[in-house]
């Protein structure tokens, strides 16, 4: 059994529910379509346990949105859909929130509009404190400015 957080879930019962789920998703016949895998080869590349937290939270949500599609459209399917989509809800809650919210985050600097001023003479504050941190990316310890900044937090929290 596994478990995050407080909820727990049979790996075996998610097994036989996704079992009978490809046995009634449609699949071509094409050799090119039969036993390829989309998100494992990805899983594979990304070795770090931080990227591999983003990258498996992106997938969960992929997954609870193509349920979601499928659970109004196959009725015959409705409690292996609930089983499966609970489990990933749970993990999603318990596990990759954190990483879910880092990678709204990464979507939001996306967006950002660099051809506003404003937004360019911020970047360019910032432009040295992203040379030091590229810099230490080969070390190992977190930066010291990280670090200043989770003791300065912490003392305006205390009223210091």
């Amino acid at each position: 059994m596994s478990s995050f957080g407080s909820y727990s879930f049979e790996l075996s019962a998610l097994n036989k529910d996704i079992a009978s789920l490809l046995k009634h998703f449609p699949s071509s016949d094409s050799p090119k379509d039969i036993g390829g895998s989309i998100f494992m080869p990805l899983l594979c590349d990304w070795t770090e346990e931080g990227d591999r937290k983003l990258l498996l939270s992106q997938i969960v949500s992929m997954y609870l949105q193509m349920f979601e599609v499928e659970l109004s459209k196959n009725s015959s399917m409705k409690e292996s859909i609930k089983n499966i989509t609970m489990a990933l809800n749970i993990v999603r809650t318990d596990a990759l929130r954190a990483s879910s919210e880092k990678l709204q985050k990464l979507v939001d600097l996306q967006r950002l509009k660099m051809s506003d001023t404003r937004i360019q003479h911020r970047a360019i504050k910032d432009l040295f404190l992203v040379f030091q941190e590229l810099r230490k990316m080969d070390s190992k310890t977190p930066s010291t400015i990280c670090i200043r900044k989770k003791r300065s937090k912490e003392r305006r929290r205390r009223g210091n």
